[in-house]
């Protein structure tokens, strides 16, 4: 078997990274146009790579395991030359159904709204936050997860960070965070329709205090 190798991540990981991302988000209710999922996914990765300072990849052997992205307030968004070029995405999105248009706008209007909800416009109480972080489904049981913590909870320390937080939902093991330590702080139920469906999401926002600093 082979050994968990956790680094910091490369421009060559990030079609990696949309594969993981894959197979977390379930999309399946949303649609089943292959070009369209691909698309969000790659829309999201660029915002990770536009907003993070720092990024670990988790690699067993030569297969991606996980990653976790995080931003230190006042840092340098270090991972910006990693964006990619976005021209097939937008014209997956403008080809697609009007349905289909709606149900990604849908989608990202619920999360921004059950963020500004719960954080209130206080996100400068704190000093970092965790932007990304998900496990492939083949690696949990592994600690990778916590690994992938360590490094960065290592780098927010190098920082003198004292507080950060995290945005979670239900289509996440929100439930690690708080074995993780952090304490949740924050509650949102969303409510959207998807054509003739209507779907629910709980959204959470998390709280971390470094000991000592």
């Amino acid at each position: 078997m082979h050994p968990v190798v956790i680094r910091s991540l490369e421009t060559n990981d990030i079609p990696r990274i949309r594969t993981v991302i894959r197979g977390i988000w379930d999309w399946a209710h949303m649609t089943d146009n292959d070009k369209v999922i691909s698309a969000r996914i790659g829309l999201y990765v660029n915002e990770l790579l536009h907003n993070s300072s720092f990024g670990k990849i988790a690699l067993i052997g030569k297969k991606t395991a996980g990653a976790i992205f995080g931003r230190v307030r006042g840092e340098e968004p270090a991972l910006r030359m990693m964006q990619q070029d976005m021209t097939e995405d937008i014209l997956a999105l403008l080809k697609a159904t009007d349905d289909e248009r709606m149900a990604v706008c849908e989608y990202i209007s619920s999360i921004q709204t059950a963020y500004a909800g719960m954080m209130g416009g206080n996100e400068n109480d704190y000093d970092g936050e965790i932007v990304f972080l998900g496990i492939a489904e083949e690696a949990r049981g592994r600690g990778i997860g916590r690994r992938l913590w360590e490094s960065a909870r290592e780098h927010f320390i190098s920082r003198n960070v004292r507080k950060i937080y995290t945005y979670t939902d239900t289509e996440s093991d929100f439930g690690f965070y708080e074995h993780l330590g952090f304490k949740k702080i924050g509650e949102w139920r969303s409510t959207f329709v998807l054509g003739k469906e209507r779907f629910e999401m709980d959204s959470f926002l998390y709280a971390y205090r470094f000991e000592g600093q």
